[in-house]
């Protein structure tokens, strides 16, 4: 089995550097760019199943995709972004800061948590997406979601210390394909939409 971690196109947000979270916000004139091109990236995949988070980004990338690739999808709200609490709608100026006042490293401040009750952790992410990659039944998932969900899987997935967080760049419009054969996860590509194509 094949799952395809698409993360949905930029947003007006996105671009300004602001932690969205469960922000409800649409696709910039970018993020439907990206999108196109992530859905013209998996044309040629036998993709027979396809989820989306709940956001409105997310849905709007995946109906881009689902549009290309002839399929339906479903929403689920497990696939939503992680939780960031009061963090949220911060601007990265602004989000450094009080991290730095609550002496959190700042190498990866969307990512590295440790010790703050009220953001999501990657374990609680974990345990809420894990069942879509156990489905046996499809061939290949297409799960459309968010940076925060798609590093805590992969890193969850694969043992990575969050301290480690750098060690992929998710940026709007990726794929990210995994295999899964006998209960292994094996990282077959991490795709991102060139910069010549937007």
């Amino acid at each position: 089995m094949f799952i395809s971690l698409v993360r949905h196109g930029a947003t007006e947000q996105n671009q300004a550097h602001i932690l969205e979270g469960h922000s409800d916000t649409p696709l910039s004139a970018l993020g439907e760019r990206q999108s196109q091109l992530a859905a013209d990236h998996l044309a040629n995949r036998p993709i027979d199943t396809m989820y989306s988070s709940c956001a409105r980004r997310a849905i709007e990338t995946a109906t881009i995709i689902a549009t290309r690739l002839e399929i339906d999808f479903v929403t689920d709200e497990r696939l939503n972004e992680r939780d960031y609490g009061e963090f949220e709608g911060l601007c990265r100026s602004e989000l450094l800061k009080r991290r730095s006042d609550l002496g959190l490293s700042n190498v990866d401040p969307t990512q590295d948590w440790c010790g703050i009750e009220s953001v999501e952790s990657d374990a609680d992410i974990w345990n809420r997406i894990r069942t879509f990659f156990e489905d046996g039944a499809a061939k290949h998932i297409a799960i459309v979601t968010h940076n925060g969900v798609i590093r805590a899987a992969l890193h969850t997935a694969f043992r990575i210390p969050v301290w480690q967080s750098r060690c992929f760049q998710i940026s709007n419009g990726s794929v990210s394909t995994l295999r899964i054969i006998s209960g292994s996860l094996e990282l077959i590509e991490l795709w991102q939409p060139s910069l010549f194509s937007l």
